[in-house]
């Protein structure tokens, strides 16, 4: 694979990424252990598999006609485009001749930078410069710092790293969509006939849905201005409160920036905030919630703090048990902070009714609105409730939450190939052929 916040990237909790989660699945599938390496460029990882150092080639690759002469590809489970981004208040253009005298960047090796070259035959002017597959992540902030007028990525890399650098907006698409799928080598039949069959699974189809949502299903919920006030505030107010976070997020099992996200959420990280509905402090709990968590003070931000821990530890250990994962347990326990647990529950009844499950946010998020609507809350045991409130609440908690855990998180060491091929010589069973390699994942019975 290759490191990106769209594949394979380490944060502050662990190895994360939508290649990852779902590698890692394919590898339960097959009863075996998944075994990740880093290499630099896309075209290292095709190298990689033509030289046969790896089983799978999980890293975001497009289908191209080059590519397929050398490698053998599974089944497309995704589809994205490459996006022109440039600086909002910079040079922009609508099309590829306005790049033309520009300076663009682009990850070597690249898709994006193929079809640069296709450009290039019909506008020889046409230039850009390449960086490492290693620093995808920085050319968005490349143009940000003005180091280049634009740049060329995914459009699922775009909306996640425009919450980092939210003065970079997109231009335009260099191409239309086109599928992202998994490479085998040549010659590694059946082991591609088992991506095929785990891409088929209806439980893999809900699992890469739960994986759209999990990592390019909230990017939208940030504005410009909240992005930019929510950078701002993490260098003025966070770090006289990081500490606390931290410690009341240990003492109550949940991950700091999950409580620093709902309390900026609340309250914009002020201790002295309070609203027209009487709440106050940091974390913005009723009078009546606070007393039952034992805090006395409100306004002081440790019993805020650590009061708030407490009660989203609360929610979370009584969101019902049919709702799996821990990223949707958490959106289920940010709504029921936001308007209630009754009104979530609420929610859960009218979900029944109409045939939705109640343990899908993928449902859930449809039904929440609902409950503004007098057609349906008058029907309800607790009524009205700002129900589209909180699954924006939801969106941008989690949005916060993804920008706190990319905050010093550790930079990967990278394989170059004849470090892989290294690596593949020292395995303690040396694969004597491709068929070997293919058996070798198979599950044992």
């Amino acid at each position: 694979t290759r490191e990106s916040p769209s594949t394979y990237l380490e944060n502050s909790r662990g190895p994360t990424g939508f290649e990852y989660d779902l590698a890692t699945a394919f590898a339960k599938f097959l009863g075996v252990k998944a075994e990740f390496k880093v290499l630099d460029t896309e075209e290292d990882v095709i190298r990689a598999m033509e030289a046969g150092v790896g089983h799978i080639a999980a890293a975001g690759l497009a289908r191209t006609p080059e590519r397929e002469r050398r490698v053998r590809f599974g089944p497309d489970y995704f589809t994205t485009e490459p996006q022109v981004v440039c600086r909002a208040a910079g040079p922009s253009c609508r099309s590829v001749i306005g790049l033309v005298k520009h300076k663009v960047a682009v990850v070597e090796g690249s898709y994006h930078e193929y079809l640069l070259e296709e450009f290039r035959a019909h506008y020889p002017k046409l230039t850009w410069f390449t960086v490492p597959g290693s620093k995808a992540v920085d050319l968005l902030r490349m143009v940000s710092e003005r180091k280049a007028d634009f740049a060329v990525l995914d459009s699922n890399l775009v909306s996640i790293e425009r919450r980092t650098y939210p003065s970079v907006v997109a231009a335009f698409s260099l191409a239309p969509e086109y599928p992202l799928a998994w490479a085998v080598s040549k010659g590694q039949d059946d082991l591609l006939a088992r991506v095929y069959l785990f891409m088929e699974e209806n439980k893999t189809r809900k699992l890469i849905l739960g994986l759209k949502e999990k990592y390019y299903g909230h990017p939208k919920s940030l504005g410009h201005k909240d992005s930019s006030a929510f950078h701002q505030r993490v260098r003025t107010r966070l770090p006289q409160l990081e500490l606390k976070f931290q410690k009341a997020a240990r003492d109550h099992g949940i991950a700091w920036e999950v409580l620093a996200a709902v309390a900026y959420q609340e309250s914009l990280w002020d201790e002295d905030a309070r609203s027209a509905l009487g709440v106050k402090g940091l974390m913005m709990i009723t009078d009546r919630t606070a007393a039952s968590l034992g805090i006395t003070d409100p306004y002081d931000a440790d019993q805020s703090i650590r009061g708030g821990a407490r009660y989203l530890a609360r929610l979370l250990r009584e969101v019902p048990k049919g709702v799996k994962g821990n990223e949707n347990r958490l959106r289920y326990a940010l709504v029921a902070y936001n308007i209630g647990p009754g009104h979530l529950e609420d929610a859960r009844k009218l979900a029944r009714r109409m045939g939705k499950n109640p343990n899908s946010w993928h449902d859930m998020k449809d039904v929440l609105p609902l409950l503004s609507l007098k057609a349906y809350h008058r029907k309800l045991p607790l009524g009205y409730a700002r129900g589209a409130e909180s699954v924006r609440y939801v969106g941008k908690v989690f949005s916060y939450k993804e920008i706190l855990e990319r905050k010093g998180a550790p930079r990967l060491p990278k394989l170059r190939l004849n470090q892989a091929k290294a690596a593949k010589k020292s395995r303690r069973r040396h694969l004597a052929t491709q068929q070997e390699a293919a058996v070798e994942l198979l599950p044992t019975s």
